[in-house]
């Protein structure tokens, strides 16, 4: 498959959780529209607690946005580093690139407590768990990368129309909102 160097998806949140709605309610949209074989389905397939608290998340976030629609925008925008040298561009770096670097990295501040969830709203969250957006989010995965999904449900729009990533690429991801807590696993 040949992917665009940049692709670019946003939604007002209405829009958003119009997309996830049918999702949650029939069984076979997500395959339909989708190059990935998701579905919410897996979800309601077994009884125990870690799938009931998911499920949770997610009515909680439609019942927040009925009760009051959030304003903005949700993007998505998928990076490609182009393989090979192309003029202007920065390209996919070796393996050993980073060792051998002379070039100093800019500021940046670690936290070594909290939540990654809960930084300031300037903090840059990087996931490197899973090639697929979302990873196990609608299934049995309950660390990070599910956890938030489930707590920002409108990241689920994005697992819709983003396919598996390459080596090379990365997601994106503006403006998500926060709708759930969570003490422990989810």
């Amino acid at each position: 498959m040949v992917v665009p160097d940049v692709v670019t998806s946003g939604c007002c949140r209405d829009m958003g959780s119009s997309l996830l709605q049918p999702f949650f309610v029939c069984r076979d949209v997500a395959t339909s529209i989708s190059c990935r074989d998701i579905s919410s389905w897996c979800l309601y397939e077994t009884n125990d607690e870690k799938m009931e608290n998911k499920i949770k998340c997610i009515i909680h976030y439609f019942e927040r946005i009925c009760s009051h629609m959030p304003t903005g925008l949700v993007s998505f925008e998928r990076k490609v580093l182009p393989l090979e040298d192309v003029a202007l561009c920065v390209t996919y770096p070796k393996a050993d690139s980073w060792s051998k670097s002379a070039t100093s990295l800019c500021h940046f501040e670690v936290h070594r407590s909290g939540l990654i969830e809960d930084q300031s709203k300037e903090a840059l969250e990087v996931d490197f768990a899973n090639r697929y957006l979302g990873g196990g989010a609608l299934r049995r995965g309950c660390v990070q990368e599910e956890i938030r999904f489930m707590i920002n449900p409108e990241l689920i729009a994005g697992m819709l129309f983003l396919p598996s990533m390459a080596d090379n690429e990365a997601i994106k991801v503006v403006g998500p909102e926060r709708f759930s807590n969570y003490t422990g696993d989810i």
